[in-house]
């Protein structure tokens, strides 16, 4: 799980360093996550699945997103040491329009079989760019 946690904390740090925050200011992953969530979260045997929706006011592109499939103990106090969860990054060019909603979907590899947990898919957005001049 340690693992894991590094890696998604780098995959984070990664995607955050490349892009240009709505209107020029930083927004918390609080505020980002009020601004530009993503709805109706699943897994559906090949991909974690959701839409994002644009709360901003504005149009926007370049949504960076990090999807995850975290695999959960059935015993939390003695996990295995095997542990599944996969997490990647993926990038919708957009463009958004305020109010608008969009599907995404977030490739990864099957789930293994297992008895001995269970999986929980999320996905949330780390970095957008506000598109000026849209029409």
């Amino acid at each position: 799980m340690r693992a894991y946690l590094r890696s998604l904390a780098g995959l984070l740090a990664a995607a955050s360093a490349f892009a240009t925050p709505i209107d020029r200011a930083m927004l918390t992953s609080e505020q980002l996550g009020r601004a530009v969530p993503v709805q109706n979260v699943s897994f559906d045997g090949t991909s974690v699945v959701g839409d994002v929706v644009n709360r901003t006011g504005y149009t926007i592109g370049d949504i960076r997103l990090v999807a995850t499939d975290s695999f959960r103990w059935a015993n939390e106090r003695n996990p295995g040491t095997d542990d599944p969860s996969r997490a990647t990054t993926i990038t919708v060019p957009g463009p958004v329009p305020p109010d608008a909603r969009i599907a995404v979907r977030a490739p990864l590899s099957p789930r293994p079989p297992r008895a001995d947990g269970h999986f929980v898919p999320r996905m949330h957005v780390v970095s957008v760019v506000r598109i000026e001049n849209a029409q």
